[in-house]
């Protein structure tokens, strides 16, 4: 059974025959453009096999870097020096970082399959194929910029957190270290002592021993050319009170090996002191010692005269007590000595006493008494020391001397020290004159 040839409803088997378009230049194509197959049989179809050619290879490219890129990327051969954390101490876990190079090789990847990816959707701007490359694009050049952020504070966190361990690791080394020391010096001390004891003997009473190993052999400092001298005046013609000058001289050198700091601080007491003329310290003197004393001169470092230098001393009178004191501590380095010079003024009677004692060991330990005037030239002199061994006198006796010296042939201890007392002459009566007896008459 025929049909018209104008019935377009059925043609070749029931198939509707479609009438071509004209195009501008007058040429015939076809409805259809996916029938457009330039004549070549079986050919596919252009713009439905491109996209699925495309997103088919993009996508087999990602699962192949999903499951094979980290091995590959990140292995140990691409990581570096920087991204090995060092642990702090060989008691840590050890934290190795093997994700920084893998991280930003597989961010260069992604970039480059996003822009693809954009790319593809900028070209191709119709169907699910465009949707789906911009839209996977778009997240894959957002995680490339957020990937390498949060890997940035990742390790930046990491950092801190062993540097943290650092820290803490080496204030226990440092405390450690303190423990060891301190324990190598207990031991050092214990073995001090026995050994004292040893040579001292073990008969003498165990106070007597620490006290006599406290005050002398922990003592890293000593006194050199120690002289105290007395400088006598009277202060009326009546004789009943006088002014004395004490004027106290001494090196101090640090025996240790290492620093020692030295309080320079002295004081003197008066029972009876005159209401006319007060007590107290009159000059302080602090010098550097040099290395060579022959050829080089000792340098004033303190002085209490000196205005600019008197704000760091410091003045005490507390009842009997005089006092004076320099507010820092002298720092004496191993083998080297300093010299201390000080003078004080004191109200005395005509026949008293004045001690001196040291608080360091000492030695070549000179006393002097000087008398400045016609009336103190009729004083005495008594001299005693807290010592083994008494003062012997230096000075030639001679008649109506003006100048007294003692001196003790031996270190003194901490403690120990000189006495000195004085006295008028006692006067010598007239001797006796007889009489001649009248003969009675």
């Amino acid at each position: 059974m025929s049909t018209p040839s104008g019935d377009p409803s059925q043609t070749n088997g029931n198939r509707a025959e479609e009438t071509p378009l004209a195009t501008p230049t007058g040429e015939r194509q076809p409805a259809n453009p996916a029938d457009n197959t330039e004549g070549k049989a079986g050919a596919t179809p252009s713009r439905l096999s491109r996209p699925r050619v495309v997103l088919g290879v993009i996508l087999t490219a990602l699962v192949v870097l999903a499951l094979f890129g980290p091995p590959f990327l990140g292995g140990n051969h691409s990581k570096s020096a920087s991204d090995v954390s060092i642990p702090a101490d060989p008691g840590h876990e050890q934290l190795v970082d093997n994700s920084t190079g893998m991280v930003w090789h597989l961010v260069v990847i992604y970039a480059v399959v996003a822009f693809s990816l954009l790319y593809y959707a900028a070209k191709y701007k119709e169907g699910w194929a465009h949707v789906f490359a911009h839209e996977v694009g778009m997240a894959l050049l957002v995680a490339c910029i957020v990937v390498p952020t949060f890997e940035w504070s990742l390790r930046k966190s990491e950092h801190a957190q062993q540097e943290a361990m650092r820290t803490r690791d080496r204030e226990e080394q440092k405390q450690r270290q303190l423990q060891l020391e301190a324990d190598q010096k207990r031991r050092e001390e214990e073995i001090r002592k026995d050994i004292h004891r040893f040579v001292l003997g073990y008969s003498i009473d165990s106070d007597v021993v620490r006290e006599l190993y406290s005050s002398v052999f922990e003592s890293k400092l000593m006194r050199e050319n120690l002289g105290v001298t007395y400088e006598f005046r009277s202060l009326d013609p009546n004789k009943e009170s006088l002014r004395v000058r004490v004027a106290v001289s001494y090196r101090i050198k640090n025996m240790a090996k290492e620093s020692q700091h030295y309080p320079v601080v002295h004081y003197f007491r008066n029972v009876c002191p005159a209401e006319e003329q007060k007590d107290g310290f009159t000059a302080c003197q602090v010098f550097e010692y040099p290395e060579d004393p022959k050829t080089l001169p000792a340098k004033l470092i303190h002085d209490f005269n000196d205005e600019k230098e008197r704000g760091k001393f410091k003045v005490v009178h507390e009842g009997m007590k005089h006092g004076i004191a320099l507010d820092d501590a002298i720092i004496i380095a191993p083998g080297q000595a300093i010299v201390v010079k000080y003078v004080y003024e004191v109200s005395k009677r005509f026949s008293d006493v004045m001690t001196y004692m040291t608080t360091h060991p000492a030695k070549d330990f000179r006393i002097c008494a000087v008398l400045c005037d016609d009336r103190v030239s009729d004083l005495e002199f008594e001299v005693d020391s807290a010592h083994r061994l008494d003062p012997i006198r230096v000075s030639v006796p001679t008649k109506n001397a003006r100048f007294y010296e003692w001196k003790i042939n031996a270190a003194v201890l901490p403690g120990q020290g000189i006495e000195l007392s004085w006295h008028q002459q006692a006067a010598v009566p007239a001797p006796a004159v007889d009489k001649p007896v009248a003969n009675p008459p």
